[in-house]
């Protein structure tokens, strides 16, 4: 994990401004089943940028960990 303050935020709003069917979400202010909902209503969306991913529960880290390793989203 990188320290707090080390420009992780700037880093990915660039790439989310060019890259089309990507999703940016700030973690620290969302749920994984938040997530899930936009990405069953947006399935276009191929990459998924997850600022503050410390931030979600454990069980919402598990449920995106899950969705990694298989590619299906349920």
């Amino acid at each position: 994990m990188r320290p707090p303050a080390s420009a992780k935020t700037l880093f990915l709003l660039p790439i989310h401004k060019e890259i089309t069917n990507c999703y940016f979400v700030d973690a620290a202010n969302s749920s994984g089943v938040s997530m899930v909902d936009y990405l069953f209503a947006h399935p276009e969306t191929q990459i998924l940028l997850i600022d503050e991913l410390d931030k979600l529960s454990k069980n919402d880290q598990m449920t995106l960990l899950n969705l990694l390793e298989t590619g299906i989203l349920t």
